[in-house]
């Protein structure tokens, strides 16, 4: 069959897009896919050109009569053809034949609207007086026409215009990217459009198929295109001829069409019911399959090995420009980088063994893992994370490698456990790409072995111990292989440490746990001291206590020593957040973790009796607290003070530099440790909010201050500085400090002001030693 490129179509026919046609859409701002569709297309247009390798765009359907062609299908493909013949024409500064250009550009016309079609017919006629290359960096092509004589305000409310603009301005970028960085022309460029004939496409006559009346008004009526899955299956049916042969390619697609269709359509029926707000309720099928294959396609060795050698910048969670992004966020992908996803005949062939198996996987898995809201995660596309598309590998690589039943709930345990407490917090595309090239070579290890049996095997000087350390911590993957050797001596450790590792706060960390159970000599665990200390553990690391507004926990944590953690320039107290491998690994898990704070947690649980914690807790508090001599006696003497914390988080320049912030920065608003157990112990004590009030900053430069008002008295302002209150008295014209001498002793030895003085006293002496940085 004979190609066509729009240039000789139109030196033989009218181009017509019939009123019943919808408007031209690859312009529309506001829809994701669109704009990806739209970037994608015409970087795939311009790839071609420049290399000069034949691009063939399908067919091209319509009704001849006589000399005019009434666009079917392929107004889209072919709108944004003419626009740009339209740009390159008009951009270069070679001698063309003008007249000529205009007449065959004439020849294309939009009947949908009379607006679009005057537009059309004025951009065409126009276009050799709009100084393309005169459009600055930080303007647009579109406001240049938009700004012309000729242009009318009428089109400012068509569709098709606006569509049109915003086309123009993608291809003007484009071309602009092309111009910086390589002597490509405009005339280069038109001579590949127009005369090499690299973009081209078949042209299907209707007429000779007898097409009735009423098929052609409900093939326009419709106004949908195919799906990106209906095209993208279409596609691969063909490309993949060559290397799968003819029954193994008919039964994957048959499996797409039937088994494999019902089980998506079941999950979408799970979906919709579930109560979970963080999952997808209202799926697309067409929608599903294509993030299913994509999400596959990123897992592949081929494409691995593809991303890992490549450079990769540090490309975060939201990006939806990488390959990488757009793979795992289901966005548009050209033909062109299929192909090279795809890789070879081998490679290929791989590729669909592989997702074969995973869907037989899923449609035939009876198991009790959550394998479902796994697969809800990656479909999730405003929120799909690197995360997600990590645990999808763990289904992949195990139906890729290992594909043994019995097998299946110790590999989803281990893997799972490492992929969510990765190392960086999955805060760049290059961590994902590490992590599942890690899971891939685990996979690929284990095989046939006993999954179990090859982690507790595992010695630092192996490759694959040394590969797995380059996403995951050192501590993690040895703890997998502690536990993996306790199983082994005895089968009953597996289902004891399944109880406690699927505990919210522990996410599968538990290695304090098994600490805390070994004898002197750190040879043997008991048993009963682990399921003793986790079900203390599990009950206190839960939200009743974490959450209680008296902070009970806390402060008798602090009274045995300071626990807080490092974050950044701050130090937590402990969130009550665990959404992310961040959030966990930047909370209690540090707690855990570390060598000093694991014997302070000890203590503490070693001091609680299983059925009366509160009591306990509270317990741990007056025994203790006569013996805590520094600055965390204001926290645990004052729990207010870490209510003020919304994040859970001080900033400790020094024992008498303490800051209480709301939000994380000093930025934000905050106040002074001492100054505001003063301003809380005063209104206990009986103080009016309208007599006392604390007064916040938001910037470093200023202290925070305790303001207090008495009847004809003037204004008490209380700072701390330099281990000591600082009082001073606004008058209403002046202030009057230390520096006033009698003025000042006399109004600080007024009564009414004689509970404050107490109690500034009172807490200087709850701590002994005050070290001034």
């Amino acid at each position: 069959m004979a190609t066509y490129t729009l240039w000789n179509t139109l030196q033989q026919y009218k181009v017509i897009i019939p009123i019943i046609q919808r408007d031209y859409a690859q312009g529309r701002k506001d829809d994701r896919q669109i704009e990806q569709i739209r970037k994608g297309f015409i970087k795939n247009l311009f790839d071609h050109l420049v290399s000069s390798v034949p691009l063939e765009l399908d067919f091209i359907y319509g009704a001849l009569h006589q000399d005019e062609l009434e666009l079917l299908d392929g107004q889209q493909r072919l709108t944004t053809l003419f626009l740009l013949h339209w740009y390159l024409a008009n951009r270069t500064e070679e001698k063309l034949q003008k007249i000529e250009i205009k007449k065959n550009l004439s020849q294309f016309t939009y009947q949908t609207r009379v607006s679009s079609r005057m537009f059309i017919s004025e951009l065409i006629q126009h276009g050799h007086e709009i100084q393309i290359k005169q459009v600055a960096e930080d303007n647009k092509l579109s406001s240049m026409i938009e700004n012309e004589a000729w242009y009318l305000a009428i089109w400012k409310k068509d569709p098709t215009v606006i569509s049109m603009l915003t086309v123009l301005d993608e291809i003007h970028s484009q071309f602009q990217a092309l111009v910086n960085y390589s002597e490509i022309t405009a005339i280069e460029l038109w001579k590949a459009l127009t005369i090499d004939k690299v973009l081209c496409f078949y042209l299907l006559p209707m007429n000779d198929f007898a097409l009735s009346e009423e098929l052609y008004i409900k093939m326009n009526a419709r106004g949908v295109q195919l799906t990106e899955f209906e095209n993208f299956k279409a596609w691969l049916q063909g490309y993949l001829e060559k290397s799968i042969d003819n029954e193994t390619r008919k039964d994957f697609f048959n499996q797409i069409d039937r088994e494999w269709t019902d089980y998506l359509w079941t999950l979408k029926q799970f979906s919709s019911k579930s109560k979970d707000t963080n999952k997808p309720h209202n799926l697309n099928f067409d929608e599903m399959y294509m993030q299913l294959f994509k999400s596959c396609l990123l897992c592949h060795s081929y494409v691995l090995a593809t991303f890992k050698n490549a450079k990769t910048e540090s490309t975060y969670d939201k990006d939806e420009k990488s390959l990488v992004s757009r793979l795992r966020k289901n966005l548009i992908i050209t033909t062109d980088e299929y192909e090279v996803l795809l890789g070879n005949a081998n490679s290929q062939v791989q590729i669909m063994q592989n997702i074969y198996r995973f869907f037989e996987f899923l449609k035939n898995y009876s198991g009790e893992e959550n394998i479902q809201g796994i697969l809800l995660n990656i479909f999730n596309s405003k929120d799909s994370s690197y995360e997600a598309q990590a645990q999808f590998a763990i289904l992949y690589f195990y139906n890729a490698y290992i594909n043994n039943e019995s097998q299946f709930d110790d590999w989803f345990n281990v893997t799972k456990r490492l992929v969510n407490n990765a190392k960086n917090y999955f805060n760049a595309e290059k961590d994902l790409i590490s992590v599942l090239d890690a899971i891939n070579h685990l996979a690929v290890e284990i095989s046939e072995n006993n999954i179990l049996d090859k982690i507790r095997s595992l010695t630092e000087t192996s490759e694959i111990f040394k590969k797995l350390t380059t996403a995951f911590d050192k501590q993690h993957i040895e703890h997998e292989i502690e536990k993996a050797e306790l199983i082994h001596h005895n089968a009953a450790w597996k289902s004891l440490f399944r109880k406690y590792e699927k505990h919210d706060y522990f996410y599968g960390q538990i290695s304090f746990l098994i600490d805390y159970a070994k004898d002197e000599g750190n040879q043997n665990v008991s048993m009963d001291i682990f399921t003793k200390y986790a079900e203390i553990s599990s009950k206190i690391f839960t939200d009743k206590f974490l959450k209680d507004e008296d902070y009970i926990f806390h402060r008798s944590l602090l009274s045995i020593g300071d626990y807080l953690v490092k974050d950044g320039s701050n130090w937590s107290f402990g969130r009550q957040v665990f959404n992310t491998v961040r959030q966990r690994n930047e909370n209690w898990r540090k707690v855990f973790e570390d060598k000093d704070r694991r014997k302070m947690l000890k203590t503490l649980l070693n001091q609680i009796n299983e059925g009366s914690e509160f009591e306990s807790l509270k317990n741990i508090i007056s025994n203790n607290i006569s013996q805590v001599k520094d600055w965390r006696s204001y926290f645990i003497k004052a729990p207010k003070t870490i209510k003020y914390c919304q994040k859970y988080q001080i900033r400790f320049h020094n024992e008498n530099e303490i800051y209480l912030l709301s939000s994380r920065q000093m930025n934000g608003a905050h106040a002074e440790l001492r100054t505001y157990v003063l301003y809380s112990k005063l209104l206990k004590i009986g103080f009016d909010e309208s007599k006392v009030q604390y007064v916040e900053v938001a910037t470093s430069s200023e202290n925070p201050s305790l303001i207090v008002k008495l009847k004809d008295l003037p204004i008490l302002r209380v700072k701390f500085e330099a281990g000591s209150f600082k009082n001073d008295f606004l008058m209403q014209d002046s202030v009057i400090n230390e520096e006033h001498g009698s003025e000042y002793a006399e109004l600080l030895m007024r009564p009414e002001y004689a509970k404050v003085i107490d109690l500034e006293k009172e807490l200087i002496s709850w701590v002994e030693v005050q070290e001034v940085a």
